[in-house]
Order: structure tokens, then sequence, then C-alpha cells
């Protein structure tokens, strides 16, 4: 077996600069991983054939982008000893299913990772991220995580320098969002296009660990459409800012809102302090990594199987 640590993703800002003919849209944003993690676990199924998902809540077969992800890689490469053996990726939910924090391109990078491990494969992380980049445009991110200019389709990265400690908390209505269909409406709805710059400029804020300049700098050009659908969302970002947070920004297409904390220990107050008014609210701190393996453990294993941290 083998352990992945898979955080979700927030964009600091999210800037659409272009739209394509095939549904997808140019985009810069400033993203950026935390703590707040699924935990992935990969288990040899010798005696099966195929990628097999399993977890609380998370979808299955085709519809799940774990397994996707390690078709993908079977797909790109050689299998190691002449075919290939069946795997079971169990995911451990913590990340909002559908809440706009990548939390299934997370899960698709931390199975890469993974399976990369577990079959011996040797391949770089480089090649990783070009086979997750079939399956999602977040995947890649997820793989190296930290703090990092996005453009193109938000598969293109300008790694900055790593982000200090800052925190915040996150919030969530607990209802799903399709990215999809946001993009959608934006274009249906001819909502203007924004223009580069602001992911730079945020950059800057966060290395300087400029609190007061990162809470102006916050920016999301889909809340437009995700608000006008949920109204839901504009209350969270006026419940995260009137509990005392510096700024609030919804996370992806939505509906989960980021709002910012002058330090982890403020962002533990807000957690505490909104807990039990909304269905999720979870305090964070910004990580400088993606996916990564926390563990291996020898053998088939399974759900009780023992696992043998590897970094922690």
């Amino acid at each position: 077996m083998v352990a992945v640590e898979a955080p979700a993703k927030v964009n600091l800002t999210l800037t659409v600069t272009g739209r394509r003919a095939d549904g997808y849209h140019w985009i810069e944003s400033l993203m950026q991983t935390v703590d707040l993690v699924d935990r992935v676990v990969l288990v040899r199924t010798p005696s099966e054939a195929g990628v097999r998902c399993v977890g609380n809540g998370v979808p299955v077969g085709d519809g799940n982008l774990a397994c996707r992800a390690v078709r993908a890689l079977q797909e790109a490469v050689p299998p190691p000893a002449g075919e290939w053996e069946g795997v079971t990726i169990r995911i451990r939910k913590r990340i909002p299913v559908a809440g706009g924090l990548a939390g299934g391109s997370a899960n698709a990078a931390a199975a890469l990772i993974g399976a990369n491990a577990l079959w011996g494969l040797g391949i770089g992380r480089k090649e990783l991220a070009r086979i997750g980049a079939q399956v999602g445009a977040d995947v890649p991110f997820c793989l190296y995580g930290g703090t990092a200019v996005a453009q193109g389709i938000g598969d293109v990265l300008e790694p900055v320098p790593p982000a200090p400690p800052l925190a915040g908390v996150i919030l969530n209505p607990g209802f799903p969002v399709s990215t999809a269909r946001v993009y959608q409406l934006y274009d249906e709805w001819r909502l203007p296009l924004g223009e580069e710059g602001r992911a730079r400029a945020m950059a800057e804020a966060v290395a300087a660990h400029d609190v007061r300049a990162v809470a102006q700098l916050l920016q999301n050009d889909l809340e437009a459409v995700t608000v006008r659908l949920h109204p839901e969302v504009a209350a969270l970002r006026e419940l995260v800012l009137s509990a005392g947070a510096l700024g609030a920004v919804m996370c992806g297409s939505g509906p989960s809102v980021f709002g910012l904390a002058e330090n982890p220990e403020h962002g533990e107050h807000l957690a505490r302090r909104l807990a039990g008014r909304v269905p999720f609210a979870v305090a964070c701190r910004f990580v400088s990594h993606g996916a990564r393996i926390t563990g291996f453990a020898q053998g088939p294993g399974g759900e009780g199987g023992t696992i043998v941290c590897a970094d922690r």
C-alpha cells in the first residue's frame, strides 16, 4: 500500500481572460495549496483487474478523476511486469466534493504519485503532470502545489517563492456547484473578460507577507455567476467578514469561500466562531507542497492495513 496526502487548492485571484471554442477558458490565477487534505491510499488487488475507487461520498468509475488518472498513466507507459495488476484507490474525504477547492484534481494528483510509487515506475513529476493535464486542468498544480501563477486553462504554471505561513478559514454551504455550468453561464450572460496582472500583484503581496495587501487583492471573476445562482455564497462572504476576516473570496467556481486571517491563531478563532453556523468551517494554513507520499506498507493490505509513515 501507498498512502498519499492530497491538499486542497484556493484561488486567491481568478481572472477570466479569454474564451475557447471547446468550452474551456483562458485564465490567470494565483493558486495556493492549503493544509485541508484528503487521504488517498492505493492498495494492490492482484486477484482483480482494473482500477477501482472507493470512499465516503466519492464518485466511482470514470466519474472519479483519481481512477481516470491511473488509467491515463497505464495508457502512457508500459506495465512493469508485462501486464497491469489491479489497484483499489481508497479516498478519505475532508475536502468538500464539488466545492471549488480542486478536491477531485488533488485526488487525481495523489493517485498518480501513489501509483508511480506502488509499481516502481520511476516517472518524474514533470511527466506525471503532463499525464495529469489530460484528466483535468488543475491536476498539474495539485502535483506541484505551493504558490504559482497559473495561466492557459490553469495548466501553465509559473512557480513563485513559497508563501509565508498565511492562514484563514474555509466555509462551505453544504451543496455542490458544477464548474462547467458556471463557465457556461459566464459566456451566456456575456460577462466581461478581465485583464492580466492581478495574479502577479497578489504573488508579490503574498511573498511580502503583506496580509492587508492580500486582502485587498482577493478577487474571483466567477463569483458574479455563482452568487446569482446561489445567494448563499454571498451570505458566506458577509458572514466570514463580519466574524473578523480581513478579506474573503469564493474558491474556484464555488461554493466554498476562503476568509483571510491575520495569522494561524486568528484563523482558528474564526473557525471556532463560525462552527455550527455553517455546514462546514475549518481553519487552514498555506503549505508549500502538493500531493505527497506519507507512508508505505508491504503486502496487498486493506482498510485495516498498517501504513508506516514516511515523512511524519
